[in-house]
């Protein structure tokens, strides 16, 4: 187990500590089946429930344990894509993750159970089931400098997302030598590590945006100011792509 812990400093002084647990052997790939997961369509669903209150969730939570155990499993998909299309601004919410009907019917009744005894918080991943309550709190965005980690392609955004897909192709950011990997010297130059960090945070704000995830303020730190200043409306992506090339 390993964590990262950052200090920066207003003179651009930057600290970075990584703190890493006992093990006996260190891991120098993934597993067979850490592998497979990655690589495979997504394996559960998750469910969004709110209510302006607890009595709204549990009248929506009664309604869905009346049918949930009937569902065929095609009709899971079909039932949290409805679901998450509901308004955000809930102010109890609940989460249910569950990968066949017999699932989500136990959840739905653990769910039941737990706001019928007045809970308010419940985080319990065994059971798939997930109580909170907001109070419209503000969120943030930072957009971080370089240091950050470079990536020349989208990963598993671009896999799962046609519009990141469609961002990386235009920004053309260039490709490693063959024999060298995603962290090989070459990605620390500043031509190169520049405009990937740039790309990178457009690609996290275009799915957060599909995801309805939206921010009140934002700020970047070093390079990331480029990025902030698009978010703002201060820059187009076709300005910001080509500032960062310049920058780098």
């Amino acid at each position: 187990m390993r964590a990262g812990i950052n200090s920066f400093g207003f003179g651009g002084i930057n600290v970075h500590v990584t703190l890493e647990g006992a093990a006996i052997s260190r891991r120098t790939a993934l597993t067979g089946r850490e592998q497979k997961l990655l690589s495979s369509v997504q394996d559960a669903e998750l469910f969004l429930l709110g209510g302006d209150n607890a009595q709204e969730l549990s009248a929506q939570v009664e309604r869905l344990a009346g049918y949930a155990a009937r569902l065929s499993w095609a009709e899971l998909g079909d039932l949290a894509a409805v679901l998450a299309r509901q308004p955000g601004t809930r102010q109890v919410r609940a989460a249910l993750v569950a990968a066949i009907p017999a699932e989500l019917a136990s959840a739905l009744r653990v769910l039941q159970e737990q706001l019928a005894q007045g809970t308010t918080r419940c985080f319990d991943p065994r059971a798939g089931v997930f109580i909170g309550a907001t109070d419209q709190a503000r969120i943030a965005f930072l957009f971080s400098g370089q240091a950050a980690p470079v990536r020349l392609d989208g990963g598993a955004l671009a896999r799962r997302f046609p519009e990141v897909k469609a961002l990386y192709d235009r920004a053309a950011l260039p490709a490693l030598p063959v024999g060298e990997g995603q962290g090989g010297g070459n990605t620390v130059a500043t031509a190169i590590a520049q405009p990937a960090i740039v790309t990178a945070e457009l690609a996290a704000l275009q799915v957060l945006a599909r995801l309805g995830v939206t921010a009140q303020v934002a700020v970047g730190h070093s390079l990331g100011e480029l990025t902030a200043l698009h978010w703002a409306g201060a820059l187009d992506e076709t300005a910001l792509l080509d500032l960062a090339r310049v920058r780098g």
